[in-house]
């Protein structure tokens, strides 16, 4: 997927300048950086609040999947999955240890075990995904339909097999566009953590335009 460069900047300022449930797309981002500097924290209650931020703010799942359970109720129930498997200790090292996506996909085997605590009566791998992000903006784009979309992608099971192969086609236009998105990032004022959420920006617009 090759990009042009002033249609991805239109796209862009599309998305920067743009809401997500009343609420600007730059303050959201911001907040959710701000709120995972520290990485995974040892006190569960912010634990929580980082997950329901994720799910309900950010829109890593939608109400009307959750069964009549709230927000709050789901993210405790994944809270206490990251305590039992694979151990806040263990998800923290893993996190820590993986390598850039530019560098090389991490083993199928690292995703299971980061999106096992996101299994509860449902499978939640948008969730997870974007909790992953934030905590490494360099390592774990978004899934999302959109992106799928522009990817050519269709979801399937198991979630994480088919992040992997999420993560390769998105590492794949990363460096199809290499210049392009460096360009971009500094164009923005590097308003984006990484290129990972440039190009993330750009796909999610690119379906948004071609509705």
């Amino acid at each position: 997927m090759k990009l042009d460069f002033e249609s991805a900047r239109q796209r862009l300022i599309s998305y920067n300048t743009g809401f997500y449930r009343g609420h600007p797309n730059l303050d959201l981002d911001a907040r959710g950086y701000k709120l995972f500097a520290g990485g995974l924290p040892d006190e569960p209650e912010a634990l929580v609040e980082m997950i329901r931020f994720v799910g309900e703010d950010y829109g890593g799942a939608q109400k009307r999947f959750l069964n009549g359970q709230e927000f709050r109720q789901v993210s405790e129930d994944i809270a206490r999955n990251f305590s039992a498997s694979p151990g806040l200790a263990r998800a923290s090292q893993l996190i820590k240890s993986v390598d850039p996506i530019e560098t090389i996909i991490p083993p199928e085997s690292v995703v299971a075990d980061l999106f096992r605590p996101f299994r509860t009566d449902k499978h939640w791998p948008v969730w997870a995904s974007k909790f992953l992000h934030f905590l490494r903006p360099d390592t774990f784009p978004i899934l999302d339909s959109r992106a799928e979309s522009a990817l050519d992608l269709r979801r399937r099971t198991p979630y994480d097999r088919y992040y992997v192969e999420f993560m390769s086609k998105f590492r794949e236009t990363m460096r199809d566009n290499k210049d392009t998105l460096a360009s971009l990032h500094s164009l923005e004022d590097f308003v984006s953590p990484h290129i990972v959420k440039v190009l993330d920006k750009i796909l999610y617009v690119t379906v948004e335009q071609n509705q």
